[in-house]
C-alpha cells in the first residue's frame, strides 16, 4: 500500500434491515414498570392499584365520550344570527 492511499470498505449489500416494533417497546417498558410496582407495593396492594387504574380508565372513556358529544353539536355550528 502507498502511504496516500485511502482504503475504502467495499458497499454493503442493499439488504432490507429488520423492521422496528414499538409495540415490542411498549410491552416490555410496561412488564418492567409492573415488576417495579410489584416490589415497590407488594403483592397485596397490587388488587386496590388495579381497581383505582380501571376506575381512572373508565372516567376517562366517560369524559371522552362525553366532549365527543359535545364536539358533534359544536360542528353543526352555534345558529346563524341575522344582526337584529
Amino acid at each position: 500500500m502507498s502511504a496516500g492511499r485511502v482504503v475504502r470498505h467495499p458497499r454493503r449489500s442493499a439488504r432490507p434491515r429488520p423492521a422496528y416494533h414499538v409495540a415490542v417497546d411498549i410491552g416490555l417498558l410496561l412488564v418492567v414498570i409492573l415488576i417495579a410496582v410489584f416490589v415497590w407495593r407488594g403483592p397485596k396492594t397490587l388488587p386496590q392499584l388495579g381497581k383505582m387504574f380501571g376506575e381512572g380508565v373508565r372516567a376517562v372513556r366517560r369524559e371522552a365520550r362525553r366532549d365527543g358529544n359535545h364536539a358533534d353539536d359544536a360542528a353543526s355550528g352555534p345558529p346563524e344570527n341575522d344582526g337584529r
